[in-house]
């Protein structure tokens, strides 16, 4: 390869690498706010809730107050299920990032092209990065998903 196109192939390489970085680090953010989302979609809802309902007892209950607390309950227990799920994809999202750069870290660093070697354990810490990676989607979807229950069941009710 003669030293120009040397200097090319570097170059598309290096925007790759670019790319590749910038990507990520939007996946990254993507996953971080959508955690917070699901979190604050379940929270504020249980919270709201827990108003309404300290509200209801509050005061004199009437027949209408008293067939609104039912539904409101069932509502809470789905939100806090959502509350629960996002909080659970939080805590994988952390173990599944240190898994990922524990497994870039355990590679082996050789003077010889590609330089840089999967062993043993980078390959096992990367295939439980990728498992939790897909747990933590699931987690995350499970709150949205109790979320729109927790509404849905709320707002037939009333």
């Amino acid at each position: 390869m003669g030293e120009e196109q040397h200097y090319w192939a570097k170059r598309a390489f290096d925007r790759n690498d670019q790319m590749h970085d910038e990507l990520l680090n939007a996946s990254l953010d993507s996953g971080r706010e959508a955690l917070k989302a699901a979190l604050l979609l379940n929270g504020g809802a249980c919270i709201a809730l827990l108003g309404f309902l300290a509200s209801i007892a509050s005061r004199e209950a009437s027949r209408t107050s008293l067939m609104l607390i039912a539904p409101a309950k069932v509502g809470l227990g789905w939100f806090a299920a959502g509350a629960f799920f996002a909080a659970l994809g939080a805590g994988l999202a952390y173990i599944c990032n240190s898994l990922y750069a524990g497994a870039t870290a355990d590679l082996d660093k050789k003077f010889q092209h590609p330089y840089l070697f999967e062993n043993a354990s980078s390959m096992r810490k990367q295939w439980w990065a990728v498992l939790i990676n897909w747990l933590t989607v699931g987690s995350v979807s499970a709150s949205y998903v109790c979320f729109l229950v927790g509404l849905a069941l709320i707002v037939l009710k009333f």
